[in-house]
């Protein structure tokens, strides 16, 4: 399933504006959109709903994309701006507003707790007990649900997120730990599986901004350097 992807587009051809939107589609987005092309249109829907992204043509009859820009910028919004020119092509900006889009959406899908942990049981073959656990970082996007990995992963690793998901992951390890450990079920090791640079480790571990009645049950859980088991 395509991500969902709310786009105003400043542009006076309809034709080219048609082609922004496919370009989107191609990149993996299903954008619903809405085209301006005087100030006073754009004024107008930046106040009437909520984008994900601007993308504007740079000249047009009416006024500039510079000055759409302005007026984005005196609303106090926070919106992605992708200006079209001679050398930005519509494909161009679309691959850029799709990757701007995604991190704003990464971040807050952060402050709003849409990551999630999945589980993938260690057994042992010979006794048919679970010896450990691989914790896998997911993404429940509330508008599409499960968003696979290999999507937004790499998203988090190039803006540099996957170091606060990263923290995220190992508290969120700890806690469901120790709940299970309250609920009476046997201590086994859990490896956190997310795609954090080496360099990072021990200060995730220094900073995972564990409470001190916690400290005990990290060392069950273990953050741990994947390969592409990170993006199943």
């Amino acid at each position: 399933m395509n991500q969902p992807l709310k786009v105003l587009l400043v542009e006076d051809s309809e034709d080219d504006a048609k082609l922004a939107l496919r370009a989107l589609r191609g990149g993996g987005f299903e954008p619903t959109s809405r085209r301006v092309q005087t100030a006073a249109e754009l004024e107008a829907a930046l106040a009437e709903e909520r984008w994900e992204v601007v993308i504007s043509d740079f000249n047009m009859p009416s006024f500039t994309g510079l000055e759409a820009l302005g007026i984005l910028r005196s609303t106090g919004l926070d919106i992605p701006f992708i200006l079209i020119s001679g050398t930005i092509g519509e494909e161009t900006a679309a691959t850029v507003a799709g990757e701007l889009t995604l991190e704003n959406q990464l971040r807050q899908a952060l402050d709003r707790e849409e990551f999630v942990l999945h589980y993938q049981p260690k057994v042992n073959l010979l006794s048919g007990k679970l010896t450990g656990a691989g914790a896998l970082i997911r993404w429940n996007d509330p508008r599409t649900g499960l968003v696979p990995a290999g999507r937004f992963i790499p998203i988090l690793e190039d803006t540099g997120l996957i170091y606060e998901v990263g923290r995220w992951a190992l508290r969120k390890a700890i806690e469901e730990y120790l709940r299970w450990r309250t609920a009476g079920l046997a201590a086994v090791r859990i490896a956190v599986r997310g795609a954090i640079a080496p360099a990072a480790v021990a200060g995730l571990r220094r900073n995972a901004g564990l409470p001190v009645q916690q400290t005990g049950a990290a060392r069950a859980v273990r953050d741990k350097i994947p390969g592409p088991a990170c993006r199943e």
